[in-house]
C-alpha cells in the first residue's frame, strides 16, 4: 500500500515530501502541508545512506500528513472486514501515550490508530465515532531509547487472535473481532507520528527511519518474524 524509507533517496533528498515507494502515489507532507513549519519532523543523516544515522526526527509537536484525502483503502482501516498490516522502525524516545499512525484523531473520528499506550506497551485503537471499540495493548513493553521494530497485522475475521502485535522479535495476540465498527470514512486526514488531528505526537528526540503499510493483507506471525530479521541488521537489533 505505501513505503517510506528515510535512507532512500527515491523517498527522500531534499523539499516538504516523504515519498511513497510502492507506486501507490501515498506521499506524506512533512508537518501539514508542502511548506515549511514547525511541526515537520527534521531529516538526520546523509541521503541514501543506508544506515541507522539517517532518520526523521521529533521534538514533540511534530508528524507527518498525508498529501491527499484519505483513499478508500484508509478508510477501510476501521470498517467491517478491516484486513491490514503496519511495520517501522522506531525510536521512542520515553515512554508515554504517543501515537505513531492513525486517522482516528485521538477519539475525534470513526478510525483506527496504533502506537505507544500510556503504560508504555504497543496498542491497537478503533472507533466507531466517539465509541471505542478495539483497545488491544501488549503486556510487553517498547523499548525506549533506542531503535526496535514494531509490526501490527490486523484481520477482523480472524477471531480472538486476528490482531497480532510485534515488537522486535517478541509476539502477542489479541482479538480483531470488530462489535459495530463504523461504517463511516475517518473526518481526519492520516498523519505519521500521532494519531491524527496533530494530537497525541510522538514524544522529543523520538526517531523514524522507515514505514511499510498494506491494506487488504494481514501479515502472518511467520512473515512478521522474517521481515523483522531482513531489516534488523541496518539498526544493530
Amino acid at each position: 500500500m505505501f513505503v517510506l524509507d528515510a535512507a532512500d533517496s527515491v523517498s527522500f533528498s531534499t523539499g516538504q515530501v516523504w515519498n511513497d515507494t510502492s507506486g501507490n502515489g501515498l506521499n506524506f507532507n512533512l508537518g501539514t502541508s508542502t511548506g515549511a513549519e514547525g511541526s515537520d519532523p527534521t531529516f538526520n543523516g546523509s541521503t541514501g545512506s543506508l544506515s541507522s544515522s539517517t532518520y526523521w526526527g521529533f521534538d514533540g509537536g511534530d508528524y507527518f500528513t498525508l498529501g491527499q484525502a484519505n483513499t478508500a483503502r484508509i478508510n477501510n482501516f476501521h470498517k467491517a472486514g478491516a484486513k491490514w498490516t503496519l511495520a517501522t522502525w522506531m525510536w521512542y524516545a520515553a515512554a508515554g501515550s504517543a501515537g505513531f499512525i492513525g486517522t482516528n484523531g485521538n477519539s475525534v473520528s470513526p478510525g483506527f490508530a496504533v502506537g505507544m499506550s500510556s503504560g508504555g506497551k504497543l496498542i491497537t485503537i478503533m472507533h466507531n465515532a466517539s465509541t471505542q471499540i478495539i483497545n488491544n495493548v501488549t503486556t510487553t513493553s517498547i523499548p525506549t531509547g533506542g531503535w526496535c521494530f514494531l509490526a501490527n497485522s490486523f484481520d477482523s475475521s480472524g477471531g480472538a487472535t486476528g490482531n497480532i502485535l510485534a515488537i522486535n522479535g517478541t509476539q502477542e495476540t489479541a482479538t480483531g473481532t470488530l462489535s459495530s465498527p463504523s461504517a463511516s470514512n475517518a473526518a481526519v486526514t492520516m498523519q505519521i507520528g500521532s494519531r491524527a488531528n496533530n494530537s497525541v505526537p510522538l514524544p522529543n528526540g523520538s526517531r523514524i527511519g522507515g514505514f511499510m503499510a498494506w491494506e487488504g493483507l494481514a501479515l502472518t506471525s511467520a512473515q512478521i518474524t522474517s521481515l523483522f530479521n531482513a531489516t534488523r541488521g541496518r539498526y544493530g537489533v
